[in-house]
């Protein structure tokens, strides 16, 4: 049992390793998006894609039959985050 249990915590961190690297390219992503915005003179939030973002995670979600609520948590926190990494950098108005 304790053999199963170090090989499911090893495939665990395998998979915290590709979420951190997937976090890591969507906010280099968000961060060029917010070069665009900051050049254009967007605000940094689109509410109708923060709708369109949290709706497609959601249904994900249940696609994969977990919790709707715990991953419109993460994907509001993600979504906070780049909007405050936008508001530093490039000085945009929510």
């Amino acid at each position: 049992m304790d053999k199963t249990i170090n090989t499911l915590r090893k495939e665990v961190e395998k998979i915290d390793i590709k979420l951190v690297n997937l976090l890591a390219k969507r906010f280099a992503l968000t961060s060029e998006i917010g070069k665009c915005k900051h050049y254009l003179g967007l605000p940094a939030v689109d509410k109708s894609r923060v709708e369109q973002f949290l709706k497609r995670w959601k249904n994900m979600a249940k696609s994969h039959q977990i919790s709707t609520e715990c991953i419109g948590e993460i994907a509001q926190k993600i979504h906070d985050l780049v909007v405050a990494n936008h508001n530093k950098h490039y000085q945009l108005i929510k």
